[in-house]
């Protein structure tokens, strides 16, 4: 607690979501040349509503568009805003959508979850490797 006596409020960390990311699904076979952003299988912990991805950028210039996330029954864990330098690795927030929280309350994970990833301008559609998603135990 700080001297004057006063608590720090909380503040909740939110994951971007434009037009582009609420626009990007419905999508089509895989591509048939390398995927720009190569997402490796993970296994991922919800933090204050948010869950990180590990994507990388295989592109000689910057990736820019929408990671949307989604699990087996047609459960959307949520979506988000994506830019990443060319060749380099980030961490991607995206916020769990109320569906998706309220899964993984009643069945604690989620291992047959993968995300797609859209760019802006004519560049094929990105596959992740499987995603387990954990639940923490408070």
């Amino acid at each position: 607690m700080p001297q004057d006596g006063l608590a720090k409020k909380k503040r909740h960390r939110r994951a971007g979501c434009s037009k582009f990311c609420r626009q990007a699904g419905g999508f089509g076979a895989g591509p048939e040349t390398k995927m720009p952003v190569r997402i490796p299988r993970q296994t991922v912990r919800p933090d204050d509503g948010l869950i990180g991805i590990r994507a990388r950028c295989t592109l000689e210039h910057r990736c820019v568009g929408a990671i949307v996330v989604s699990g087996r029954r047609n459960i959307e864990y949520g979506r988000a805003d994506l830019r990443i330098p060319e060749d380099k690795t980030r961490i991607v927030y995206v916020r769990l959508s109320r569906e998706g929280r309220r899964y993984l309350k009643k069945h604690h994970r989620d291992r047959q979850v993968f995300a797609s990833v859209p760019l802006k301008g004519n560049h094929p559609l990105s596959f992740s490797k499987r995603i387990t998603i954990v639940r923490n135990d408070d």
